[in-house]
């Protein structure tokens, strides 16, 4: 089945195991971010690296979103890097409204547009 694969199609197939295998250790004893990206780093195949770096990326955005920055900037795949950083970003940017309006009852469409650009600027 292998030799019926086009390049592409196996490089997509090997990118998924990856992840696959990824999410897997992730529940074992290889759940140490460090080597996971370490992991990603040797990786050969740039498709498969991009994957497993933009997984590694949306996996950590909501509880460290400096650090899923850090490796969504490892991703060579000029869209793919855009996309996740995007991705990243809208979860600061919930945060931060969250806070904004958690914190300040009564907040009105006007004050919400100053916080944002007040933590945005």
């Amino acid at each position: 089945m292998a030799q019926a694969l086009t390049v592409d199609q196996r490089r997509q197939a090997e990118a998924f195991a990856a992840m696959a295998q990824q999410s897997h250790s992730f529940d074992g004893g290889d759940s140490d971010w460090e080597s996971r990206i370490q992991r990603a780093e040797r990786e050969k195949n740039a498709a498969t690296r991009d994957f497993l770096f933009r997984n590694l990326a949306i996996q950590m955005m909501r509880t460290d979103p400096e650090q899923a920055l850090s490796i969504a900037s490892k991703i060579d795949e000029r869209q793919m890097r855009s996309q996740t950083e995007d991705e990243v970003l809208l979860v600061v940017l919930q945060k931060a409204l969250l806070v904004e309006v958690m914190t300040k009852p009564g907040i009105g469409r006007s004050d919400l547009m100053t916080a944002i650009v007040k933590h945005f600027g």
